[in-house]
């Protein structure tokens, strides 16, 4: 039953429709942009994809996704936070500057998400050769058995056609590279009908039987697809799939030990240059000062020096299959050495942008631009791009002058 609630009612107080007001929208920011308890972790998804408001994403990203570094590819490209306002020319006045943002780093999964979220495995390239030759080779015989069969029953011989694909690809799993998939791990995992997975097959989404069961080149490759996790039974050989990063997780790190600055409306443009390469520099201590304290903090449950992620990290079915004993054996040769440069943290470039300009109409008057920019352009391989996010999120800056100095705009 819903009872329904007049908020125009003047029993309904002002200050109970502003504190529901608040909350409704405070859930919504935290939601498209990543504050709050929510955006603290995200696991088995990106932040760039979960959040969609409040970030500044990396300059170079268009020329990531285009040869040609066209940004028409990506129109909603924002990567800058700052704001255009006009002050007056006084000794005695000062602009003061605080940059908030938050920033995510790559860390490893514990063996809860790890179980819940599981990851995809697909057969190595030489064994996916090796198994569609084989696959092809007993279609095309069973074909030359059964032309009569096709002109008959066309709904049959496709049954039985696909049939053999299945039974073909299941022994040769078995036989040839040694990989068993356990009925117990079939009912964890929920991703396919129970005969798929134990021949090891999974019909290409959208196809009917009869359309992926055809000769041909195209439809003949198999795209098979298995799952690994913790406590998995299932018999998995390293050389028969890739290998594969573990389920992603992402760590939020707040950057909020940036110190106030304050910007002189007197400054000359040499003094300004020497300003901004003074904060930029400040900035990158910060969130250098922000790492050593995630990889030193007493959290076990989120701390760098158990959780953060090696650069490059490839794991086999066994390391998954074993992710406790895996995370130990890298906690003791990875993160004992205490050395952030061995794990996936992103390396950004934060550069401010600050202008004093004298209006033209009165020279008492200038119009002041105070911007912060994500100049960060790092050129790595789109696999390594997969272990990195170089957005900053949460993004603000906090600006205050003096009210003697301040001009306000007029609209006309």
């Amino acid at each position: 039953m819903v009872n329904r609630v007049d908020l125009s009612e003047s029993s309904f107080e002002p200050e109970l429709k502003e504190a529901l007001c608040e909350s409704l929208l405070g859930g919504l920011k935290n939601a498209v942009s990543g504050g709050g308890k929510d955006g603290k972790e995200i696991v088995d998804s990106s932040p760039s994809l979960k959040f969609v408001s409040g970030f500044l994403q990396p300059v170079g990203i268009p020329r990531k996704f285009t040869s040609g570094g066209d940004e028409t590819t990506n129109p909603i490209h924002v990567i800058s936070v700052g704001a255009d306002f006009q002050a007056t020319k006084n000794p005695d006045s000062t602009i003061q500057v605080k940059p908030l943002f938050s920033i995510y780093v790559r860390a490893l999964p514990t063996v809860q998400q790890l179980t819940e979220k599981k990851v995809k495995l697909t057969l190595s390239d030489e064994a996916r050769k090796k198994l569609n030759n084989q696959i092809k080779d007993s279609v095309s015989a069973f074909d030359a058995e059964h032309e009569e069969l096709k002109e008959q029953n066309k709904d049959e011989f496709y049954k039985q056609r696909q049939e053999i694909r299945k039974a073909t690809a299941e022994a040769y799993l078995k036989k040839n590279l040694g990989l068993i998939v356990d009925a117990e791990d079939v009912k964890k995992q929920h991703i396919l009908e129970e005969d798929d997975i134990q021949a090891g097959l999974a019909t290409p989404e959208g196809e009917s039987v009869e359309e992926s069961a055809k000769p041909d080149e195209e439809s003949g490759s198999f795209n098979l697809e298995y799952f690994a996790y913790p406590g998995m039974k299932s018999i998995i050989p390293d050389d028969v799939v890739k290998r594969v990063r573990p389920i992603p997780r992402w760590l939020r790190i707040d950057i909020d030990n940036i110190k106030p600055f304050s910007i002189s409306t007197l400054s000359s443009p040499d003094e300004l240059y020497s300003l901004m390469q003074e904060q930029n520099i400040a900035v990158k201590e910060a969130i250098q000062e922000k790492f050593s304290l995630w990889f030193n903090s007493n959290d076990t449950e989120s701390c760098g020096s158990l959780w953060a992620y090696p650069t490059n990290l490839a794991c086999t079915p066994k390391d998954i299959q074993n992710w406790s004993e895996t995370l130990e054996r890298l906690r003791n040769q990875i993160h004992s050495q205490n050395d952030l440069s061995l794990f996936s943290l992103p390396n950004l470039n934060l550069e401010w942008t600050i202008e004093l300009a004298t209006s033209k109409t009165d020279s008492n008057i200038l119009t002041v631009k105070v911007m912060l920019e994500n100049m960060t352009d790092n050129d790595r391989s789109r696999q390594l791009e997969a272990e990195f996010e170089e957005s900053v999120y949460l993004a603000e800056l906090k600006i205050g002058i003096d009210s003697n100095a301040h001009v306000p705009i007029n609209l006309d």
